[in-house]
């Protein structure tokens, strides 16, 4: 062991003297420079092999050596560079075939994801009815097509004026508005632009809403009318001159919008009028007006409801003309096959006659053709001179030109911008924005299209049914109504007062009334209307709404008290039918209630409409109207009722409480009054018998000490308090006072105001002050 840990020793030591020794050679450059393996190694290895070979001259040898060994190196290096070289080569090659198959792959994902977008936006923009509600996906297509830093969606509109809580649907309407651009819509990154205005004079923005020049339209009264006037010789020429009459007409309504006043900053901090919203950064500004023709109107939905009934009218009076025209051709038609049927008849008989009859007969036959064209001419009308009688004149159809809906521009601003980037859009990405814009307009066009045709044929076909259903129906409802009020009528107490029965009797007729529209045959003519797009009369639908408890931020366009019918129809089922069923018009209403949700909004709100032309409208609403009318007014005067039974009772408790407390002042002083009237009388006896007591002392009936002994007794008054009051009380009995009477509350009438009914007291109270439930129905 002690050899092995010397050994181990000694190994250790010397490794560390050969390191500190390598360590000091290094230290010496020279020797460092000898040491590299194109000097030390090659003369090495020469003299290793000139000491194998043994030369007779070793320093020619060496040296002879050295040349052929760096002609060999060099050689060899050659080779090795030669190969490097071709490895680089084919490195390069690779990498290079590498990239392109990368940039190639990234290229067809990138296409075909912008392909998929394309396809998914395309679809979005196909189905959606109002292609306002996907303006977000627009912003985010476009961003993802064009990789622009912003893009963001402007409104143009005039300023609204701020509303109060009671304002009507028209209170937020500036006649004297500026003219703005409302941003509503942008995308993830940019939503702080939502909300955000932009005056007209700020920004170039502006410049995108300029005059245009006119465009051509698929307006009908843009094509030559001289077209429709064309009479061909024959009908089927007329028909095929109509036909294409058509088709040009369908090729002039399929031009595409021209867009115009684009904006463009290639360098936004360029630009000193640019309005930032942001701090400013170096990159581009494009804006592309995206105006389109709103035909999704009331105004349009009842000029078209009259023009097409005028244009099937036309079309009713051409079709009977060319059916008669057809009839008239068959005729004539039949006729001349007859006529020469009996010319060919006529030639055989001649021809097979002797020659001797011959002339005769051919002569006959001249006179009597001769005849009857004579006969003809005169028959013929004034005018008609010259004419073929066996060609009949085409009948001259009026001109058929299908109607167009009455539109109004809606104007709206595309924004994109590169800041950021420090750089342009592309002229494609440019193109690609504008193209897109197009589409969007024709679009929504041809969308708004859809929906008001949808209206259109809702109504003409409810106007039908209204036909079907004012004949047949109403008189099976009245009587539905007048049984079912009988049904409920029997169930009250006995015991109700007859005032106290009318209420409920109203209440009933108007249950009755309400249930023909939740259960009922009205049901249909009123659930129509949340297929409608746009609706007249929406006071009457607001007016139900605020009624049943809805907000204004459920049904109404922000910031205003208008209806907005998009967002309201949600709500118009049969769940607001049965809640309307539901409404108990009697009793108090204590909560929150805002101002337009109070019974003097509603009854203002409906100020105005008059049944006959709600009913021109609509059988449905006009029932509607009725009802909620029908409840306000029930309501008001059960409030005025309530109201005048709680001054009426609270009066009585007040006077009750003045009687009562006048009875405890009388019954105190008459108390009072007895008992002083008991002391004085008790005295004046007292006295009476002292008087006496000293007579008899005087006269010397009794002793003087007898006398002092029965004065010492002591004698006090006493009065039967107890006795004279219930014999007061018996007299005067004591005074009821009324319960105190309990302050309810109808926090959705404004009391403030307005003035209720003026109702006189009922000859009985009542005694049920609260609504009843009969057969489920709250009465």
């Amino acid at each position: 062991e002690a050899v092995v840990s010397t050994q181990s020793t000694w190994d250790f030591q010397k490794g560390k003297m050969e390191e500190e020794l390598k360590k000091k050679l290094f230290k010496n450059p020279d020797v460092a420079y000898l040491e590299q393996d194109e000097i030390g190694r090659v003369i090495c290895k020469g003299l290793a092999i000139v000491a194998k070979n043994r030369p007779s001259d070793p320093t020619e040898y060496l040296a002879k050596w050295l040349l052929s060994y760096q002609a060999q190196t060099t050689v060899q290096k050659q080779f090795i560079e030669n190969d490097r070289k071709v490895l680089d080569a084919k490195k390069r090659y690779t990498e290079k075939l590498t990239k392109a198959e990368e940039e190639k792959k990234k290229k067809e994902e990138a296409e075909a994801n912008i392909k998929k977008t394309k396809e998914e936006f395309n679809q979005k923009l196909a189905v959606t009815e109002d292609l306002v509600d996907i303006f977000d996906d627009y912003a985010k297509f476009l961003q993802d097509i064009t990789h622009a830093t912003g893009v963001y969606i402007g409104k143009l509109e005039t300023t609204k004026k701020a509303i109060n809580e009671g304002d009507n649907d028209a209170a937020h309407i500036d006649e004297a508005g500026a003219e703005i651009i409302r941003y509503i819509s942008a995308v993830d990154d940019h939503k702080f632009m939502v909300g955000q205005c932009l005056k007209k004079t700020e920004g170039v923005t502006f410049e995108a809403f300029a005059a245009q020049e006119p465009q051509p339209t698929g307006d009908p009264a843009a094509v030559d009318p001289s077209k429709e006037k064309k009479n061909a010789e024959e009908g089927k020429e007329i028909e095929k001159g109509k036909e294409k009459e058509k088709e040009e007409k369908k090729e002039q309504k399929k031009i595409e919008p021209v867009i115009q006043n684009i904006v463009f900053r290639p360098e936004v901090t360029s630009e000193s009028k640019m309005k930032y919203f942001k701090v400013p950064r170096l990159g581009c500004y494009l804006a592309v007006p995206l105006i389109y023709p709103s035909c999704l109107s009331v105004d349009s939905l009842e000029i078209a409801l009259a023009e097409y009934h005028a244009y099937r009218e036309i079309q009713k009076k051409n079709a009977d003309m060319k059916l008669e025209y057809e009839q008239k051709l068959a005729q004539m038609k039949e006729a001349e096959e007859n006529e020469e049927e009996g010319e060919g008849k006529k030639s055989q008989d001649v021809n097979a006659s002797k020659d001797s009859k011959s002339g005769r007969l051919v002569k006959e036959a001249k006179e009597a053709k001769e005849s009857k064209e004579g006969k003809e001419a005169k028959e013929a009308p004034e005018g008609a001179e010259g004419t073929d009688p066996k060609v009949l004149e085409p009948p001259k159809y009026e001109e058929e030109i299908e109607p167009q809906y009455k539109t109004n521009p809606k104007t709206y601003v595309v924004c994109l911008d590169t800041m950021g980037q420090d750089r342009e859009l592309t002229e494609e990405e440019k193109s690609f924005v504008i193209e897109t814009v197009k589409k969007y307009i024709m679009q929504w066009e041809a969308r708004e299209k859809i929906r008001i045709t949808s209206d259109r044929v809702i109504r003409e076909e409810e106007k039908e049914k209204e036909k079907e259903f004012q004949e047949e129906a109403l008189q099976k409802i009245q009587e539905d109504e007048d049984a079912f009020i009988d049904e409920q009528m029997q169930a009250f107490p006995e015991e109700m007062g007859e005032e106290e029965k009318k209420v409920q009797e109203k209440v009933i007729r108007l249950k009755a009334k309400i249930r023909t529209l939740t259960e009922g045959l009205y049901k249909d003519r009123v659930l129509v209307f949340n297929r409608y797009n746009v609706i007249k009369m929406p006071r009457i639908f607001q007016s139900l709404y605020y009624l049943l408890g809805l907000t204004r931020e459920d049904i109404c366009e922000p910031d205003t008290n208008m209806l907005f019918w998009k967002k309201a129809k949600h709500h118009w089922n049969e769940s607001l039918l049965k809640k309307f069923l539901d409404y108990v018009p009697l009793g108090p209403k204590e909560g929150k209630y805002y101002k337009y949700q109070t019974l003097n909004f509603i009854e203002k709100n409906l100020e105005g409409l008059t049944e006959e032309e709600i009913t021109h409208y609509s059988l449905g609403l006009a029932k509607l109207f009725s009802c909620v009318h029908q409840t306000i007014e029930i309501r008001k005067e059960d409030i005025a009722r309530r109201k005048e039974r709680r001054e009426r009772l609270t009066k009585e408790r007040e006077e009750a409480i003045q009687k009562s407390e006048q009875r405890e002042k009388d019954r105190n002083e008459e108390l009072e009054k007895k008992t002083e009237e008991g002391r004085k009388l008790w005295e004046d006896e007292k006295a009476q018998k002292e008087a006496e007591r000293q007579k008899k002392i005087e006269s010397g009936e009794i002793k003087q000490e007898d006398s002092e002994g029965k004065k010492e007794e002591k004698e006090e008054f006493t009065f039967n308090t107890e006795e004279f009051l219930k014999e007061w009380d018996e007299k005067n009995p004591a005074i009821v006072i009324p319960p105190e009477v309990i302050i309810d509350k109808d926090d959705d009438y404004d009391f403030e105001h307005s003035t209720l009914p003026v109702l006189q007291p009922p000859a009985q109270p009542f005694l049920l002050m609260q609504p009843i439930y009969i057969n489920n129905y709250s009465i």
